[in-house]
C-alpha cells in the first residue's frame, strides 16, 4: 500500500519511521501498514496524551504500549493537560493540541536523530575518494563526465533518514480546504493538507476514511474510536459532522471530485510561487520600477509570497493589507517602512527591501 510513496521519497527499509499513533483506526492502519515494509527496530510508535478523555486517554496510551510490547516496536508517549495549556495561552484547545503534538514528535525525531550510530555511506569509498565529497551535504564537489555515472553514484549515496509519518486522509484534506475555505484564503490555502512538511510526511491523503475502515474490519484489527470527535462544539468535527456530511446527498463521489481540484490548486500555486520566485531572483528586495510592470495580481501575490515566508503562513493576511503594502511601494516618499506581522518592509534608493522581524 505504502510503496509508491516510500519509492517517492526515496524512503527504504532502513529508514527510521516515527510513527504518530493515538490507537484510533487512522494511525493504526498507517502503523500496521509501516510494519509491512519496516522491521520493528527501524519503527517509533510515538504517542502523544491529550488528557481531554480522563480515563479514556490514559487507556488509548495503555493499549498502545502493550501493543507494541507484543510486537517488539519502540513505544515513545507524552502527557500534557491540552485544556489547562489552553487556557493558559488563551488559545483554542484544537491550535493547542495541533502545536504541542507535534512539537512533541520532533522531540522524538531529535531523540532518536542523536541515538543513531555514524551515518554511513552505501558506496565505495574509492567512489567517495574518486568524485570528492562533501559527507555534510551530500553533494559532489564535481560531478562526473559520464550522467549515466553520476545517476548511479547519486542514488547510490545516500544516508538512513528519520522520517515522521501521521495518518491524516483524504476526508481530513477535505475537511482542511472546507475550514480555509470558510475562513478565508488564497489559493495557496485550497491545496488541503501538505503532504510533506519538513520531516513530517503524510502518507494517506489519497485515502478514504472509509477505506480505511474497511481495510481494518477486514483484517479484524482492534483500534479505538475518539468519543470527542461526535462532539460538534469543536469547529472542525461541527464541519465535519453537520456541513461536509451533507456533500454525500448531492454527489456520492465529492471527495474524489474535490480530491482533484486541490490537486490542480497545487500546480496553480506551485506555478505562481515560481513566477513570484522568478521576478524576485533570489533576492530579498526588488525595484520600485520593475515592479509597477507586473499586473495587479502578480503584485498582489508578491506581497503575499513575502508574507507567508516571514510569518510563516498568510493566516491574518487580508485583502486590505495587501492593498496597504502595493500603496506602500507606490508612495512617493523613498525612504519609508512599515511592518505587517512579522514582514518587515524598507523602501530607499527606489527599491523595496524585505526582513523578517526577529521576536527578542
Amino acid at each position: 500500500m505504502l510503496s509508491s510513496f516510500f519509492q517517492k521519497y526515496h524512503i527504504t527499509p532502513n529508514d527510521t519511521l516515527i510513527i504518530a499513533c493515538s490507537w484510533g483506526p487512522d494511525s493504526m492502519y498507517l502503523l500496521l501498514e509501516s510494519m509491512k515494509s519496516h522491521d520493528p527496530k527501524h519503527l517509533v510508535v510515538a504517542h502523544f496524551n491529550h488528557s481531554l478523555r480522563w480515563i479514556e486517554s490514559d487507556e488509548d496510551e495503555i493499549f498502545l504500549r502493550e501493543f507494541c510490547m507484543k510486537h517488539s516496536l519502540v513505544f515513545e508517549s507524552e502527557k500534557k493537560d491540552i485544556a489547562k495549556i489552553a487556557e493558559s495561552l488563551k488559545k483554542s484547545i484544537e491550535e493547542t493540541a495541533r502545536i504541542e503534538r507535534y512539537a512533541f514528535l520532533e522531540r522524538v525525531r531529535e531523540k532518536y536523530s542523536q541515538k543513531s550510530p555514524e551515518k554511513q555511506w552505501n558506496v565505495h569509498e574509492d567512489c567517495v575518494s574518486k568524485w570528492g565529497v562533501l559527507k555534510s551535504t551530500m553533494k559532489p564537489f564535481s560531478s562526473p563526465s559520464e550522467p549515466e555515472t553520476c545517476k548511479i553514484w547519486m542514488e547510490s549515496s545516500r544516508f538512513a533518514e528519520i522520517f515522521i509519518l501521521t495518518a491524516h486522509h483524504l476526508d481530513d484534506s477535505i475537511e482542511t480546504f472546507m475550514f480555509h475555505l470558510i475562513r478565508g484564503t488564497k489559493i495557496q490555502g485550497l491545496t488541503g493538507v501538505p503532504e510533506q512538511n519538513g520531516h513530517i510526511l503524510r502518507p494517506l491523503l489519497s485515502i478514504q476514511k472509509k477505506e480505511i475502515l474497511q481495510s481494518l474490519d477486514r483484517d479484524s484489527i482492534s483500534y479505538r474510536l475518539d468519543s470527542t470527535n461526535a462532539d460538534d462544539a469543536y469547529l472542525r468535527n461541527h464541519l465535519r459532522l453537520n456541513i461536509v456530511s451533507q456533500f454525500e446527498r448531492i454527489n456520492p463521489e465529492y471527495r474524489k471530485n474535490l480530491g482533484a481540484f486541490m490537486e490542480y490548486a497545487k500546480e496553480v500555486a506551485s506555478f505562481i510561487e515560481t513566477q513570484v520566485e522568478i521576478f524576485l531572483r533570489g533576492e530579498t528586495s526588488f525595484s520600485v520600477e520593475d515592479f509597477q510592470v507586473l499586473s495587479p495580481f502578480m503584485q498582489r501575490e508578491v506581497f503575499r509570497y513575502l508574507y507567508a515566508r516571514a510569518n510563516n503562513g498568510t493566516i491574518g493576511l487580508s485583502e486590505g493589507a495587501i492593498a496597504e503594502m502595493i500603496r506602500f511601494t507606490q508612495d512617493k516618499g523613498n525612504y519609508t517602512r512599515k511592518d505587517l506581522g512579522k514582514l518587515h518592509l524598507e523602501k530607499r534608493n527606489f527599491r523595496v527591501y524585505s526582513a523578517i522581524i526577529i521576536s527578542s
